[in-house]
């Protein structure tokens, strides 16, 4: 049994007047709660307690909730009516009005187990459905769902949570879920309405399977086995019975070689078990090798008839190999000679960093292509900093410089940490440059008027425009920069009088119409951050266990953006700055840590944020 209710606080917004302080004596507001009921169950006894309701029973000739749609049109009532739509045994409509107002048009489709999206929501889903309403204007809305235990099949009711589809990015955002093990009941908040999916949380149970052979598996143990009898492990967000196929030894796909040399082959296999990632672990005996090195071990992963490399972690005092792939099918390790030194990101030392962010490194599809950021090893080699840390033998030195700051490989993965900004090495003293930069050099110049001043972001004037490598996050200074810098007449053009210069104290780059500022930020649940551009951000909730919270952004005091996070997750805004021109990211932050406490809580970030933004209504070219 699955009962779900949708609570709209609605306000007929036609009826605001300008004047707000006056509404009590110039308007009137409808206020209307409306309860959007989706029962799945063999029969419904409802009973209301109003004597003035009324109910209108719509025709009963769909006899399958799944993927079934009702729609109904409601008259307008008079004050205080409350109103019951009972369209069958599997949907009950509830609407209590405080005033008379427009027909309202609500249309609920039950999609059942089957996700009618391509994109999958957290966790293993239980139900989809999806709520639309017209002529309705409303504020908030509340969600309560009930379920039963034999929908749950063995999940953790800890972990069930409302997710809702976001059209805009096509992306699912978990709603802050209260549950109710008592009675069997979930509820949570949004102000808009579109596909919801009731899930387990992804993080419910993380399964590892050490065997070697199909079986079925429900709470296995965490614990690693010997290498030579549990050769392979497997890590996943499983729940329930689930069925892990691990055969060793399979033979290679007919007709698709292996690159480098092969060691082994194995094959994973997956049923009843819905996740976004694998880790897996392959140990290897040396008696594998037959003399080859173990720091060019490699995975491989066969998808869409080819084979793909995966970035490698090894561990030599285990002797074991391991990588994370988004899907399962035919694997191989193999070796490849002078492909690198140890690239172990837990435990070895990582020295080889353009083995997987080189331009020259192919990842064909899925999560290795999306999630590696890339370099242009080319044009990096004429740039600036082609030389740092003595990198004119090997290209890798200058990526130590700045992701770890040192003259050594890092003894861990960099993994997403900011690298050194400009400012680190040109003002501080921290290493010893052939040239030092005056401070005032770096960070502000002045116009004609000597009572103007303002910033001056290191790229305005050694950003690099190569159409190879296009201006994202990844054309920075560091990477790509010319020397010596570029030509300031465009900075002239703008600020070559008085007027001008008194007019625009802080202008942005004359090629961007936005400029951001990396941070670090640590911030409280009872604090505001307050950007520049009349942006803030606050944390409105963080759950008990310290896994999520829900991040709000404001501009000029209004909400524009809500989300829910996890720790490793990215909170981004999009805003159009031209009239005619795209979409463009303003606000880029990843959530590196989240604290709950019992009086506040605390999350922080890393990323990006506003420093300057330059809004046009249009863009023309000057002749």
């Amino acid at each position: 049994m699955m009962i779900i209710n949708i609570m709209l606080i609605l306000k007929n917004m036609k009826q605001i007047r300008n004047n707000r302080s006056n509404h009590c004596a110039n308007s009137y507001y409808l206020i209307a709660v409306i309860i959007f009921s989706l029962v799945f169950f063999s029969s419904l006894a409802y009973a209301t307690e109003d004597n003035s309701s009324h109910d209108y029973n719509a025709s009963s000739n769909t006899t399958n909730t799944t993927n079934s749609s009702t729609s109904h049109i409601h008259s307008n009532k008079t004050a205080n009516s409350s109103l019951h739509v009972h369209p069958d045994t599997n949907l009950s409509v509830a609407f209590f009005m405080k005033d008379a107002g427009e027909q309202i048009k609500v249309n609920i489709e039950d999609f059942g187990i089957k996700n009618p999206l391509a994109s999958e929501p957290h966790g293993f889903p239980v139900r989809f459905f999806k709520a639309n309403a017209q002529n309705i204007s409303y504020e908030t809305l509340t969600i309560n769902a009930s379920y039963s235990e034999m929908e749950l099949e063995g999940m953790d009711e800890d972990k069930l949570v409302i997710s809702q589809h976001e059209h805009n990015n096509s992306t699912w955002i978990m709603l802050p879920t209260i549950v109710n093990k008592e009675g069997n009941t979930l509820e949570t908040t949004t102000d808009s309405l579109s596909l919801f999916a009731i899930s387990s949380h992804s993080g419910n149970s993380s399964e590892h399977i050490y065997n070697n052979t199909a079986e079925i598996i429900n709470n296995s143990s965490h614990n690693h086995m010997d290498n030579e009898t549990k050769p392979i492990s497997v890590s996943f967000i499983g729940s329930g019975n689930t069925k892990i196929a691990l055969e060793l030894d399979s033979r290679n796909i007919p007709d698709s070689p292996l690159p480098g040399s092969p060691i082994k082959f194995f094959r994973i296999d997956a049923r009843n078990l819905s996740y976004y990632k694998v880790n897996i672990e392959v140990a290897y005996p040396d008696t594998e090798l037959n003399g080859t090195d173990e720091n060019n071990l490699s995975i491989l992963h066969y998808a869409n008839s080819t084979w793909t490399k995966l970035p490698t972690e090894i561990n030599g005092d285990k002797n074991t190999v391991s990588a994370s792939v988004d899907s399962l099918s035919l694997f191989a390790i193999s070796s490849f000679s002078g492909g690198g030194q140890n690239m172990s990101m837990d435990m070895g030392i990582v020295s080889d960093c353009l083995r997987c962010h080189g331009s020259r490194t192919n990842y064909s599809g899925g999560m290795m292509e999306e999630m590696t950021p890339k370099v242009n090893e080319n044009i990096m080699n004429g740039s600036i900093h082609a030389d740092l840390n003595n990198a004119s033998s090997d290209l890798n030195r200058a990526c130590w410089a700045c992701h770890s700051n040192s003259t050594t490989p890092p003894a861990k993965h960099p993994m997403h940490n900011p690298a050194l900004t400009c400012t680190s090495c040109h003002i501080e003293d921290t290493l010893n440059l052939t040239k030092k930069l005056k401070p005032n050099h770096l960070t502000r110049h002045t116009a004609e008027s000597s009572q103007v001043k303002a910033a001056a972001a290191c790229i305005l004037c050694h950003n690099n425009d190569v159409s190879a490598s296009g201006k994202t996050i990844n054309s920075t200074v560091s990477h790509y920069a010319k020397y010596p810098a570029v030509d300031t007449k465009d900075c002239v053009s703008c600020h070559q009088n008085k007027e001008i210069g008194k007019k625009w104290s802080s202008p942005p780059d004359p090629r961007e119409t936005v400029r951001l500022a990396n941070v670090e930020k640590k911030l409280v649940s009872d604090e505001i951050w307050k950007l520049d551009q009349n942006y803030s951000i606050a944390i409105s909730e963080a759950d008990k266990e310290g896994q999520s919270a829900r991040i709000e952004l404001y501009y000029n005091a209004k909400p524009v953006k809500k989300e829910l996070v996890t720790e490793g997750d990215t909170f981004k805004y999009d805003t159009k700055l031209v009239e005619d021109g795209a979409n463009k990211t303003i606000i880029d932050l990843g959530i590196s840590d989240i604290f709950y406490g019992k009086t506040v809580s605390l999350v922080t970030f890393r990323g990006f944020v506003p420093k300057h933004i330059h809004t046009e209504t249009s863009v023309k070219s000057i002749t």
